[in-house]
């Protein structure tokens, strides 16, 4: 018998074979390679506004390190901005009507 298979079962059943299991893979690669590349470029753009955000800025305001307000401020902007998704969200399952934003106790 071999290991993760039911009892009696052949480690064949109920795998794809052969074209279908060519498939099955091809279509992993084309969801899976665009994906990994997205996400190469969202970390990329992450990497940039962080030293334009906490180096360059500063820098170009005339400061050395960052100032106060921008240490404050722009946590502060970025909660605003989650906040503001969020509460979007919320209205539109709302208008929606058929999502749940609490379940109700039973």
């Amino acid at each position: 018998m071999a290991t993760g298979t039911a009892p009696g079962a052949t480690p064949a059943e109920g795998r794809p074979g052969g074209a279908a299991y060519l498939r099955l893979v091809l279509l992993a690669a084309l969801i899976g390679i665009p994906a990994a590349l997205l996400a190469a470029g969202l970390i990329g753009l992450v990497h940039y506004l962080e030293n334009w955000l906490w180096q360059s800025l500063p820098h170009a305001l005339g400061a050395s390190s960052p100032p106060w307000y921008l240490v404050v401020g722009l946590p502060v902007v970025g909660a605003a901005i989650v906040l503001a998704s969020l509460a979007g969200i919320v209205i539109a399952q709302q208008r929606i009507g058929d999502v749940e934003i609490v379940p109700e106790p039973t």
